[in-house]
């Protein structure tokens, strides 16, 4: 490969290469009798601001009536139970518990199949104020 080398001393060299096809990715449809099956892959979102008065299985009933498979749909506590929370940063004064206001909404963890992930995303779907997102998940600690 010496005499692709330039005669000035630039330390920069053209490469050409003639680079194969792009690799595609294909994933199967086909619901055929086979002698094994794929595992379909999941999202999961969340789903924030439904009234409080709102059930898992209302939110399942719903999507699941609007063409959407819900493989598990979990109420998530966002915040304290309790009344009060002690401020880690002034945690040696005496009077240092400050109040929480209780929320007037809860939130949902969905999982639904990737495929699905488009209807589930689709604002129109959704009563007015509810918000829905892509859920975020903690990054693994090291030990």
């Amino acid at each position: 490969m010496q005499e692709n080398l330039p005669d000035s001393d630039e330390g920069f060299q053209t490469v050409t290469r003639n680079r194969e096809e792009e690799k595609k990715v294909v994933i199967g449809c086909h619901s055929a009798n086979s002698p094994f099956s794929g595992v379909m892959k999941k999202a999961v979102v969340c789903v924030n601001r439904l009234d409080c008065n709102i059930s898992t299985e209302t939110v399942s009933n719903f999507l699941q009536e609007n063409g959407i498979v819900v493989h598990s749909c979990i109420e998530v506590n966002g915040s304290k139970s309790s009344a009060t929370l002690t401020d880690s940063r002034e945690s040696t004064a005496p009077d240092s518990d400050v109040l929480i206001k209780p929320r007037n909404y809860i939130m949902m963890r969905i999982c639904v199949p990737q495929s699905d992930l488009s209807k589930i995303m689709y604002e129109h779907l959704w009563p007015e104020g509810v918000t829905v997102r892509p859920w975020s998940f903690k990054a693994k600690s090291a030990q």
